[in-house]
């Protein structure tokens, strides 16, 4: 492999987001008639769906001949070398994504393998 490879998360994020916003904006609309607790619990709960869908669909995974780099929005990338990872697996039932198991490196660059890491990445356009 002598080439980058940029793997984007699927397009059902996005749509989830934009879905998870509209109902957000419903509820606000009915908070806005009249004050409820049950209409304010679930506008928070559809404000949160439509943020964690936002958030991965704007993560993107390059894979190069060393490891992987998981660039978010947000955050500080992560990259991971494939000495690293312990092991990876495709999870979830109706968006299926990869888990990935790893250990981090300590300062002196020698993998520390007392405190192993976990990393999940959504499912990606072109995964397999």
């Amino acid at each position: 492999m002598s080439e980058e490879h940029i793997y984007r998360p699927r397009r059902s994020y996005t749509s989830m987001a934009y879905l998870g916003a509209l109902v957000a904006l419903l509820f606000a609309w009915e908070l806005g008639r009249g004050f409820a607790w049950s209409i304010f619990f679930f506008l928070v709960i559809a404000l949160a769906f439509s943020t964690t869908n936002l958030y991965w669909a704007t993560s993107h995974v390059e894979l190069t001949p060393t490891g992987l780099t998981c660039r978010r929005r947000l955050a500080a990338s992560l990259h991971i070398d494939f000495r690293q990872i312990v092991s990876v697996a495709e999870t979830g039932r109706i968006t299926t994504g990869i888990s990935l198991v790893y250990y981090p490196l300590a300062d002196n660059g020698l993998i520390d393998l007392d405190n192993p890491r976990s990393l999940f990445l959504p499912g990606m356009e072109r995964q397999d």
